[in-house]
């Protein structure tokens, strides 16, 4: 073969691997997201599994001002939830690799 055939061959191979390296470091990265959103997802679901615990005593010792403290602030990690579950949505919306996506 002449050196162009070799060249060419060469920088068909090299653009093939740095491909898929992308996509590799792409489905990673994806994946490493959605491990993130999900621990975000964990802690402010047990933050308020915590204040739902609160609101239960603090109506159980009819402590009005408490329970309407509290019930705000469960609504506020409602609606933090919410933005949670939405980029998780959104995330996995990106999915895997299509070719449309490098253009």
């Amino acid at each position: 073969m002449d050196l162009v055939a070799r060249l060419l061959i060469t920088l068909i191979v090299v653009a093939f691997a740095a491909m898929s390296a992308r996509i590799v470091m792409r489905t990673i990265q994806r994946r490493n997201r959605l491990i993130a959103v999900e621990r975000e997802y964990a802690t402010l679901r047990q933050q308020r599994d915590d204040i739902q615990f609160h609101i239960d005593w603090a109506l159980s010792s009819n402590d009005k001002n408490e329970v309407n403290r509290l019930l705000i602030e469960r609504n506020n990690l409602d609606k933090r939830l919410e933005g949670v579950q939405q980029k998780y949505a959104r995330i996995q919306e990106m999915g895997a690799f299509t070719p449309k996506k490098l253009l």
